[in-house]
């Protein structure tokens, strides 16, 4: 096996937009896993796992990357999880837009991760020795239908 990078399709079902004069602008979102290109090695599969993703726009001292996403939780059947995404801060305004308008019929979140073990074409998350990956780049995507 060979580490590589792999990528997860997350679909946001809540947002949560905060306003405070300590912190400033925060944004989060209930994200659930669409599509899981990344597999857990313990074979705990991720499909709709819960993922929690908070989004900044202060670049984190991180070793390489935007972000980590980190595995709270790891059970046969229950899987639970938490991301933090960096975005430059253009980004991250138009984003907050695009949450603040509404209006959309779904929302995705696609995250390259690493590192992962490649088997084939598999990508696998080793648990046993890495509880967090790094987030390499992120994609949102926002869907609405024509008037």
């Amino acid at each position: 096996m060979t580490e590589a990078s792999g990528s997860i399709l997350l679909s946001a079902h809540e947002w949560t937009q905060s306003i405070s004069n300590e912190c400033g602008l925060m944004l989060s979102g209930n994200f659930l896993v669409k599509t899981g290109g990344v597999e857990l090695s313990n074979g705990t599969k991720l499909g709709e796992a819960p993922v929690y993703v908070e989004f900044v726009y202060e670049l984190p001292n991180l070793e390489r990357g935007i972000g980590t996403i980190e595995l709270l939780d790891v059970e046969p059947d229950n899987v639970d999880a938490k991301a933090n995404v960096y975005l430059e801060k253009p980004y991250f305004d138009e984003l907050w837009k695009q949450v603040r308008k509404g209006g959309y019929t779904e929302c995705d979140l696609m995250i390259s991760v690493a590192p992962v073990l490649r088997k084939g074409t598999l990508s696998i998350w080793n648990v046993s020795e890495r509880q967090s990956l790094f987030i390499l780049n992120a994609t949102i995507s926002f869907a609405r239908r024509l008037p």
